[in-house]
């Protein structure tokens, strides 16, 4: 569980629920030379399923808990991420045996609306069902919980000059607590010029986050 203390926001074209903001944009958090292919590839994919661990908080707290996974679509051709989604969320995942989605279930409106198919039939037919891993249960809690922690304050615009820090807020026995902060010291001002820009005082904070990087056990 986890990528090695590699977190990714997956807001590429904002975001809907449960954030409801179409500004919003995506980000990797915790990046260094270490990280490889790999390790973004599994962010990515843990990223997606924060996001929908939230979705499913969001619809609790609203009254309408969500009762059955059905996962569709090209994603459940990857069995990492149908596992990282189930172990993330503490939900089985049914996966049916034709995984197109919306346009086989057009076709199946088209069926019953011909006479083909009986009102109340159905194409559908789980191949397998994903559970969720309990030995996960506690180390994702812990990373969803840095996840949410990750606030953007302000949105960046093109030209902008960002800062980052890190600080290390504590030490443990295989882990280090790091807190992350960039901001915006330097924006574009295109009414000066093309390439003329302004020194913000002071800076503006435009990201902020937390989380626990584990140390790898020596070999």
């Amino acid at each position: 569980a986890g990528a090695d203390g590699l977190l990714l926001l997956p807001y590429f074209a904002g975001e809907r629920t449960p954030i409801f903001d179409d500004a919003a944009r995506g980000a990797i958090v915790g990046l260094t030379v270490n990280h490889g292919r790999g390790h973004l590839l599994r962010a990515a994919y843990e990223g997606v399923a924060y996001g929908i661990r939230q979705v499913l908080a969001y619809l609790d707290a609203a009254g309408e808990p969500v009762r059955r996974l059905v996962a569709v679509g090209g994603g459940t051709k990857a069995a990492l991420w149908t596992r990282i989604v189930s172990d993330v969320t503490g939900r089985p995942q049914e996966i049916p045996a034709q995984t197109i989605g919306a346009s086989y279930g057009d076709a199946m409106l088209a069926a019953i609306g011909t006479g083909a198919l009986a009102p109340d039939g159905s194409w559908a037919e789980v191949a397998v069902t994903v559970e969720p891993d309990p030995r996960n249960a506690e180390r994702y809690a812990e990373l969803f919980a840095g996840y949410e922690s990750v606030r953007f304050l302000a949105p960046i615009q093109a030209g902008d000059i960002i800062e980052a820090t890190g600080t290390l807020v504590a030490v443990g026995r295989r882990s280090r607590k790091i807190s992350f902060e960039a901001r915006v010291v330097c924006r574009a001002d295109p009414a000066r010029g093309p390439s003329a820009a302004r020194v913000l005082d002071p800076p503006v904070i435009v990201t902020q986050a937390e989380g626990t990087v584990v140390v790898p056990k020596e070999q």
